[in-house]
């Protein structure tokens, strides 16, 4: 008996072509197919990227404003305990 290798297990691939050793033949339909699933992806990464980018400007805009934000919010918040105070 002699022991099983990668190689003697599989001698051929266990798979056929459509195109049999010759250029590959795609058939409009196949081309309509795939310029449609190219459209969708594209759209959907380009919403992706473009809420993205939203998220990435409010991020640096609360953070590069964040101790302003909390001055003021503290400014009113005093003022309004003064207020309210007799």
């Amino acid at each position: 008996m002699q022991p099983m290798t990668p190689h003697s297990a599989l001698p051929q691939p266990l798979w056929a072509t459509s195109a049999d050793g010759q250029g590959p033949d795609t058939r409009p339909t196949e081309l309509d197919e795939l310029c449609t699933h190219m459209h969708h992806c594209s759209a959907a990464q380009s919403r992706l990227a473009e809420l993205k980018c939203k998220v990435v400007l409010v991020r640096g805009f609360v953070l590069g404003h964040f101790v302003s934000s909390l001055a003021v919010v503290m400014v009113v918040l005093t003022a309004g305990w003064l207020l309210i105070a007799p």
